[in-house]
């Protein structure tokens, strides 16, 4: 769903290349395929874009609890396709209640990479710990707050709220 929004249409494109850079050729598939069960044959699906089809979310809900591992990026599927607020089942345990009214936005940006991305102010940073090693990042676009403390938060925004956790759902992972 088209939502008017740069920073989505960003998003969607720069993880495509850091998947590129990784050497991963990622698929991607439309809410109708996903709703006809044809995620099935992956492991690992990446979410962008606030509006989520209800069809496709029931689909996405069954694989993830079917041992799929699902990342979001921050709003993801906070509204369903006709814009109104909704907690899908797989993000229930990871958004706090009202998430899509808890989604902080910067506006009046393009998000290029080479006109405006390197000189916009970032809403947070965010700090991501792996393997005992934290890198800090700037939040840019869109930042939402995770729900209580998941028991193993991976980042948190500068001013302690989560940023990133693993959080269980059935066999699979959000």
């Amino acid at each position: 769903w088209h939502t008017d929004d740069p920073a989505v249409f960003v998003e969607t494109r720069l993880l495509y290349a850091a998947l590129r850079h990784l050497s991963l050729q990622p698929d991607f598939l439309g809410e109708e395929e996903v709703a006809a069960g044809r995620l099935d044959r992956y492991r690992v699906a990446y979410l962008t874009g606030n509006c989520r089809d209800r069809r496709a979310a029931t689909a996405l809900d069954r694989w993830v609890r079917g041992g799929g591992v699902l990342a979001l990026s921050a709003g993801a599927a906070t509204r369903d396709e006709c814009f109104e607020p909704v907690a899908f089942p797989f993000t229930a345990a990871v958004y706090p209640p009202g998430a899509a009214a808890a989604l902080e936005k910067q506006s009046g940006h393009r998000y290029n990479e080479r006109i405006d991305l390197p000189g916009i102010k970032p809403l947070t940073e965010a700090g991501l710990t792996l393997d005992g090693r934290t890198v800090t990042h700037p939040a840019i676009g869109y930042r939402l707050r995770l729900a209580a403390e998941p028991p193993a938060a991976w980042g948190t925004f500068a001013d302690g709220g989560v940023a990133a956790a693993p959080v269980s759902h059935g066999a699979g992972t959000v």
